[in-house]
């Protein structure tokens, strides 16, 4: 019973931090959402804090595993060239986050790489590239993302993961 409360205490954070209003001077279209492909493939939000910061989460449900959801915090990195206003925004990025995936998975080619029947907690270290679209709301990323489960058993992991989101 105190597995089942202490899932849904992290599930109701997770989506609590992410789902938290803007700060007093974030610009306009600092909140996205799109959809993932690879692991979780499903729901993808970004919640830009500042320029150089972000909240990202990602819910997956019945598609390839039964319950998915992950939250990180990100620090991103203008990508070293960088290029002309007209051929849009490239960043790099890093970061650290949870992930809590509940009920029989799937093993894929994006992870996650180990079985279960039950429900796991793991540590994710994101990195990946983000790039914003020129003259049109959208973005596009792609990330791949070492973990280590904490329950049942600590194992390393890996998963990938490509999507777009609509800047609202």
């Amino acid at each position: 019973m105190f597995r089942v409360q202490l899932s849904a205490a992290l599930a109701a954070f997770l989506c609590a931090s992410t789902l938290a209003p803007a700060p007093a001077g974030a610009a306009p279209r600092d909140f996205a959402m799109g959809v993932s492909v690879g692991s979780p493939m499903g729901l993808s939000l970004l919640q830009n804090v500042g320029e150089t910061e972000a909240i990202q989460a990602a819910v997956e449900i019945g598609v390839q595993n039964p319950f998915t959801l992950q939250s990180d915090y990100l620090w991103k990195i203008r990508w070293p060239q960088a290029f002309e206003e007209q051929y849009g925004k490239a960043w790099m990025y890093y970061g650290g986050g949870v992930r809590y995936e509940y009920g029989e998975r799937e093993l894929s080619f994006a992870g996650p790489f180990r079985y279960s029947e039950s429900w796991r907690l793991a540590l994710r270290a994101p990195a990946g590239v983000q790039y914003y679209l020129p003259k049109v709301p959208f973005d596009a990323f792609a990330e791949v993302a070492p973990m280590l489960a904490l329950y049942p058993a600590s194992l390393p992991d890996l998963t990938f993961a490509l999507g777009f989101r609509f800047n609202l």
